[in-house]
């Protein structure tokens, strides 16, 4: 299996098509494009509840605006495969008792709703139609609705990291070493731009409108459980576009809906996105059968053009949706994250064999001999190590290895040997490993070759099963 990296780009681009939500990208032949501000609207209406008031932290001229629903989330197969990752993954399950010990609550069990709003910028290329959206996050509006009183989070906050105290508006607040503000309104909990603050404060107390569109779309997807909105000036003539998440019956449903200029500008966009998912397969199908069921997910995405409007909708039912989050998400998940945890032991056998091949290399240039690498080492150590390093030094005192003075500063999880030609000419040095001590081992080579009389070193490592 290839790494987890690749997955989560790939089901990330699957999911932001419409929006073209991405990280930055090389510097594009269209230029960028930035909504004009709206301003603040000033008319008056009542606050139906706290949700309401999350919702009103987010400014007018807010071009992006987010919203997860943590109740409704908690209840669908998403969460359900991210509690399965939660508690198989070591690194996961003492990051969530870390903070709970701090805080004295599951931070996770807490949240209620989470609203971001923010301006962007959307940016695309000849090679990338689509284009990718681009946050402010100078402009960027968090707020988050809890369970409980949100002072209790800001003391949470304050364990973690070094802030100052102050007062906004009669409300608590911590000033975070980046200059952001933090602040508790009852249940709310509200992260701005230091300057923002007061503002966003003021937005709730005025019960401050809805940008039109915005209420269009919560309207249109009563049982969202995630849903992305953005507007404004874009390459794509997009007048606004956004997607929704729901898990109707167990199931789910993404929905992405954007509303073109023109027909016109709806067929290109319909063709260009029906072009990046027939990519976006082919590029997991490269990474191997196991990713069958996520091409096989990406199969039911749906693109359809009705008009100036264009749609991607990707539908599963309680069982078909229950397999693929809560076993083979978790499990390519977990793969993943056991990669990314030997990613730092596998630098090991990388430093090592370049190491021992540099050294061939000076021995071979100082000997000019007709033999100018020694005789080949044995295996050291000579049991391949597994989850635990082992001690090498003894091993290490082989005359092969003395002769080119190479020999590991402490323990560790690969055994290592180099094996010289018949012809003394050439010599491969090579690492073994099983890191998940499973018995199948992990293998890293790389040939010193004499050219002339000149000892030339291979310019890549070969790798063999590298995460074993």
């Amino acid at each position: 299996m290839k790494s987890l990296r690749t997955w989560t780009l790939l089901s990330l681009s699957a999911l932001c098509l419409p929006l073209g939500c991405s990280s930055q990208k090389p510097e594009p032949e269209t230029p960028a494009s930035a909504p004009a501000a709206l301003p603040e609207p000033n008319s008056a209406v009542p606050a139906k509840s706290e949700a309401s008031d999350a919702l009103r932290t987010v400014a007018a001229d807010a071009t992006v605006v987010i919203r997860v629903r943590g109740d409704r989330v908690r209840s669908g197969p998403l969460f359900g495969a991210i509690s399965g990752m939660k508690n198989g993954i070591p690194q996961a399950r003492q990051g969530l008792m870390l903070a709970q010990a701090g805080c004295g609550f599951d931070p996770i069990e807490t949240i209620q709703e989470v609203v971001i709003g923010a301006r962007h910028e959307h940016r695309s290329s000849p090679e990338d139609p689509l284009g990718r959206i681009q946050l402010d996050p100078t402009t960027a509006t968090i707020a988050l609705l809890l369970n409980r009183p949100a002072e209790d989070a800001l003391t949470c906050l304050a364990n973690f990291v070094p802030v100052e105290r102050k007062t906004i508006a009669n409300n608590p607040a911590l000033v975070l070493p980046t200059g952001g503000v933090v602040q508790a309104y009852h249940e709310l909990l509200i992260y701005t731009p230091g300057e923002q603050a007061e503002a966003a404060m003021a937005r709730i107390q005025k019960a401050a409108p809805l940008d039109p569109e915005l209420q269009a779309t919560l309207d249109a997807n009563p049982e969202a459980a995630a849903l992305a909105f953005a507007r404004g000036h874009n390459t794509l003539k997009l007048k606004w576009g956004s997607v929704a998440v729901a898990q109707p019956a167990g199931g789910f449903d993404l929905k992405a809906v954007g509303l073109a200029e023109s027909p016109e500008d709806a067929a290109t966009l319909r063709a260009n996105l029906e072009r990046e998912l027939t990519g976006a397969k082919a590029a997991v199908e490269r990474e191997g059968p196991e990713f069958a069921p996520v091409v096989a997910l990406l199969d039911e995405a749906k693109v359809q053009q009705q008009g100036s409007s264009v749609s991607v909708h990707l539908a599963l039912d309680e069982q078909r949706a229950q397999t693929f989050f809560s076993e083979t998400l978790v499990a390519l998940v977990k793969e993943g994250v056991g990669k990314y945890a030997n990613s730092a032991k596998t630098a090991e056998a990388r430093d090592h064999v370049m190491r021992i091949a540099l050294a061939l290399a000076d021995h071979a240039r100082a000997k000019r001999a007709r033999t100018p690498f020694p005789a080949s080492a044995p295996a050291s150590p000579s049991v391949v190590p597994g989850k635990r390093p082992s001690d090498p030094l003894p091993s290490f005192e082989h005359p092969s290895w003395k002769a080119i003075g190479f020999a590991p500063s402490g323990p560790v999880y690969y055994s290592y040997q180099f094996v010289t030609a018949a012809d003394g000419k050439s010599v491969e040095v090579i690492a073994e490993g099983d890191l998940d001590g499973d018995g199948v081992r992990s293998r890293y080579s790389v040939k010193v070759t004499m050219v002339g009389s000149d000892p030339r070193i291979d310019p890549e490592l070969t790798r063999q099963n590298p995460y074993e």
